[in-house]
């Protein structure tokens, strides 16, 4: 039998990169801080087998469902959860050549999930024209602060030539679901904003024949780097991008840090009030580094474990299996916003759209119970 992921009592590990089971790894690596959250997927673009997810606690979407059991005296439509503004989309060009996965040679793969500080890292070895270079994304979804989630990228040139490395970090609208609404766009762009190294997008869900509420986004980010920034690039009216470019000498490292603050009109009356408060928690969190921001968030995480871990002596696998149950569970939810509700599949896909099913009463609300969560 194919083992996917290593056993290891804290972390959800392989190193092994497998493109058929990719969508599994996803599932299994998602992040969430109960106000929103994300599969597992990778911020640079990807040409082969993916499904790309972030999701937004109570920001949902009517399901035109057209199957053959919607029968006489079903309702009209199912609520589901829709995939928001992908903000972790990052894009590297080596030399002028896009970084893609799916086609590109690579070594030294490793993904790792770590439960305990709920932080996913990545890195990879690449091999394009000839050269070697080092790659290692990292990200979390802040516990500390429900609206930011950071992301961390360090490229090191192991090669002993110079390489040229352009960074395109991007916040992107252009997204679908694939389990619903048959690959219909939900968003519909009210503004782009952006300067040379910031970005921003306010969407709002597009209007219904169910006449449904209408949610609006707004998204954010700051990129901090040590390569230049080049000219300000609009590629379509529903995308930002801030790009980056300088060259690296044999063994020089560089990063990019990009914050990223999502507000909705769940917390804000209008849209005059959301836009404010996307401006100015951004402003706060920009100027900090990424260290700092993930001490505070893995500050509560520790708190979390505490007060629920169960250790299991003797078998690793029930052990790492218990904490991933726990792990998956409290990034659903944890008592913090009694508007939200735990999803069936929590951040990890789309399926069943993120509504309550009698399973939460039955498997889920018991675990709530025997742990000392916040109310």
């Amino acid at each position: 039998m194919k083992q996917t992921f290593e056993i290891t009592p804290w972390h959800i590990v392989t190193h092994n990169f497998n493109p058929e089971d990719k969508r599994l790894q996803e599932s299994m690596t998602s992040l969430g801080n109960g106000n929103m959250g994300m599969r597992g997927f990778f911020e640079e673009d990807y040409s082969g087998d993916t499904l790309p997810g972030i999701y937004l606690g109570g920001v949902w979407f009517p399901d035109k469902t057209r199957v053959g059991w919607w029968k006489n005296g079903y309702p009209k439509y199912f609520g589901k959860v829709i995939n928001a503004i992908n903000f972790i989309k990052l894009n590297v060009l080596i030399n002028g050549e896009p970084v893609d996965l799916a086609t590109d040679q690579f070594s030294n793969f490793a993904l790792d999930l770590d439960m305990q500080h709920s932080q996913l890292t990545r890195s990879f070895t690449l091999t394009k024209q000839g050269r070697q270079i080092g790659f290692k994304f990292e990200r979390f979804i802040s516990a500390a602060q429900k609206e930011l989630a950071v992301i961390r990228l360090t490229v090191t040139n192991q090669s002993q030539e110079s390489v040229n490395v352009t960074f395109r970090s991007a916040l992107d609208a252009d997204v679908q679901n694939e389990d619903a609404n048959y690959d219909e766009r939900f968003w519909n762009v009210l503004k782009t904003d952006q300067t040379a190294t910031t970005g921003s997008i306010v969407a709002i869900t597009k209007e219904n024949p169910f006449g449904t509420p209408r949610f609006t986004v707004g998204v954010q980010m700051t990129n901090t780097t040590d390569l230049t920034a080049g000219d300000v690039i609009k590629p379509s009216s529903s995308a930002v991008v801030n790009q980056f470019s300088g060259d690296l000498a044999p063994n020089q490292s560089t990063q990019l840090t990009k914050h990223v603050v999502v507000v909705t009109s769940r917390d804000y009356d209008n849209r005059a009030d959301l836009e404010t408060a996307m401006k100015t928690l951004s402003s706060q969190v920009a100027m900090k580094s990424y260290d700092d921001l993930f001490a505070a968030h893995e500050k509560i995480w520790a708190d979390r474990w505490e007060k629920s871990d169960v250790e299991i002596d003797g078998d690793t696998g029930a052990q790492q299996g218990i904490r991933f149950n726990l792990y998956q569970l409290f990034s659903t939810y944890y008592g913090e916003d009694s508007r939200l509700n735990i999803g069936p599949k929590g951040f990890t896909g789309e399926k069943y759209g993120g509504a309550t099913y009698w399973d939460t009463e039955a498997f889920a609300v018991p675990v709530y119970l025997a742990s000392p969560i916040r109310p």
